[in-house]
């Protein structure tokens, strides 16, 4: 027709089942192979992989005539050439093939990692390299500010697909490759997924060229470009007011394991920022229908795409409303989820977990100096340094507090946990000074002889001593206590600690989480809640969730289709509990779906 070509079959597909328009995804001619079955009701699959698919053929779906069955390794080499040389003649792209063991008895023995089946694994091609001439390089902005350069290229089939842009990665890439503008170079698909630049022709590098350097100032918001010490990346210094890093922190607040906004996705968001619409996650929650229609009307109209209902003087509204919705509903969440959306650097799930689990509370977290927060486990100088940088900043406390003011609400707050206790005294504070020749065996007897700071420092030296410190480990501390900068920042650290401990429950009533100590293992469909929330739920609680059973597990709960892991627990035997059991456990502690 004309019309822009599509960049490969997956896009194209995915983009023709997900038009508004129903009328559009009836005239994209989509075709199938049929590869594997999901569930069947009332009757049973054969035994075998490759029985199934041809009880597929007979059925009448489509199923790719390249299928075989292999024996050995001998046989899946020699399957693997065949379809090798036939790469090129099929009328479709692929980028290797897939050894799947046969018997469906054997496959659920295997089971799975993670998501990953134990049974199956790709055997990739090599990656198809291509020539190209480099037109220029780009800088991109990602979610945390990180500046990462790209080639832009006179456009080139690479494995099926035409590549225009390609990855250098970072400028430290850029210099080892000395890639210059103008130059030709190699270009590749690694995995046949990312675009990258694999080397410069130099033989046919054009006269005049010069070697690239990292510009200064961010390309979108003219912000500075700035490098940490020691590190590769560069980064944009500025924040949400950089519309790169807007875009890319809104489709992260509304990820799935984040706020689980649903079908807030990119190209919405992308609108939402170009119109301006949105400065902050917070600003989500003031929209209306009315505006996710005009958003899509502004959008159709820049693109030339103002659909024939549209036109007709009909508007859609309801996936505006169900965006409306799912906005509303994401204002009810985990604390953990909460500080997992707000894109703090270095802060993932799990490391968002162990600060709502053991600081309880959004108020402490935000407020916590780093010192605190290395205090808790598997949290380090790098991961604490960024989480108190981000609440240092005035617009992230007043993101924080807009969102709150908005309605976002946290099912699972509380009080720090009693460990915190054994965590925090003026022996932490002093180890976390890092003061020379003052090792812990010092930094104890010191917290024991003395109960706060001010009475550390009344002390001197010489009374340090005589309590047995090192003679230089007791100059040292007078000296850095004599640091107006570090006392004040030893103070601030001192305070912090009291707020957590004033907080804590009484010794006497103090008690562990209900499920502490348990480990539990999840295995199967459940109906009420996904595995994920019921996850969420029993770490709330305070049990482990892991991804395989052993001697240790306390409890396996298993959905429908529960597969080698409910094997496993039966072997071992250890408790297998049924859905209705794990709700019933939910519901005691006041954590029901």
């Amino acid at each position: 027709h004309g019309e822009k070509t599509l960049a490969n079959p997956r896009n194209g597909a995915a983009g023709s089942l997900r038009q508004l328009d129903p009328a559009i995804t009836a005239k994209r001619k989509l075709s199938f192979f049929a590869y594997a079955v999901g569930v069947v009701e009332g009757g049973e699959l054969p035994a075998t992989h490759s029985q199934t698919l041809k009880k597929l053929r007979d059925w009448g779906f489509p199923v790719s005539p390249e299928v075989s069955t292999a024996k050995g390794f001998d046989g899946l080499i020699a399957y693997y050439r065949a379809i090798g040389a036939k790469r090129d003649a099929l009328p479709y792209d692929i980028d290797g093939v897939v050894y799947k063991l046969d018997d469906y008895e054997g496959q659920r023995t295997m089971g799975f990692v993670s998501r990953a089946p134990r049974w199956a694994i790709a055997h990739k091609f090599p990656a198809q390299e291509q020539m190209t001439r480099l037109l220029d390089i780009e800088i991109q902005i990602g979610r945390t500010g990180a500046a990462t350069p790209r080639a832009r290229m006179e456009p080139v089939q690479v494995a099926g697909v035409t590549v225009t842009y390609a990855t250098l990665h970072n400028a430290d890439q850029v210099a080892r490759l000395d890639v210059r503008v103008g130059d030709t170079v190699i270009v590749r698909r690694a995995g046949d997924v990312i675009p990258e630049v694999v080397r410069v022709v130099e033989e046919q590098r054009p006269p005049h060229t010069v070697p690239w350097h990292m510009p200064t100032r961010c390309p979108i918001c003219n912000s500075a470009l700035v490098r940490e010490e020691g590190a590769a990346v560069w980064r944009c210094s500025g924040g949400l007011i950089c519309a790169a890093q807007r875009k890319e922190a809104l489709i992260h607040f509304a990820s799935r394991r984040a706020m689980d906004i649903d079908g807030l996705g990119e190209r919405y968001v992308d609108a939402l920022v170009e119109f301006d619409m949105v400065k902050t996650p917070a600003d989500l929650y003031a929209l209306t229908v009315d505006d996710f229609v005009a958003m899509k009307q502004r959008a159709d109209e820049r693109d030339g795409t103002v659909p024939e209902t549209v036109k007709q003087g009909k508007v859609a509204t309801k996936w505006a409303e169900n965006l409306v919705e799912a906005i509303d509903a994401s204002r009810t969440t985990t604390l953990a989820r909460f500080l997992f959306a707000l894109g703090i650097m270095h802060i993932g799930e799990s490391t968002a977990k162990t600060l709502a689990a053991w600081l309880g509370r959004l108020e402490f977290v935000r407020s916590m100096p780093a010192p605190v927060l290395r205090v808790l486990p598997d949290i380090g100088a790098e991961v604490a340094g960024s989480i108190a940088a981000f609440f240092a900043q005035p617009g992230n406390q007043a993101v924080v507090d807009a969102l709150l003011e908005a309605g976002v609400h946290f099912t699972d707050e509380g009080d720090p946990s009693p460990k915190l206790r054994e965590r925090l005294d003026l022996a932490v504070l002093l180890d976390m000074a890092n003061v020379s020749k003052l090792g812990p065996k010092s930094t104890q007897l010191l917290a024991q002889h003395y109960p706060t700071l001010a009475a550390l420092t009344r002390a001197g030296a010489a009374h340090w001593i005589v309590a047995g410190v090192p003679q230089a480990a007791a100059t040292n501390l007078e000296a850095m206590l004599a640091d107006e900068d570090q006392q004040r920042e030893l103070l601030h650290t001192e305070q912090a600690m009291h707020q957590l401990l004033a907080a804590l429950p009484a010794a006497a009533s103090a008690e562990a989480a209900p499920l502490d100590g348990q480990t539990f293992v999840l295995t199967g469909t459940l109906q009420s809640l996904s595995r994920d929330e019921a996850k969420d739920r029993l770490e709330a609680l305070g049990a482990k969730v892991s991804g395989s059973v052993s001697k240790k597990t306390s409890v396996v709960v298993a959905g429908e289709a529960a597969g080698s892991k409910l094997d496993k627990a039966n072997e071992l035997g250890v408790p297998v509990w049924d859905e209705s059991q794990l709700l019933a456990l939910l519901a005691e502690h006041g954590a029901a779906p």
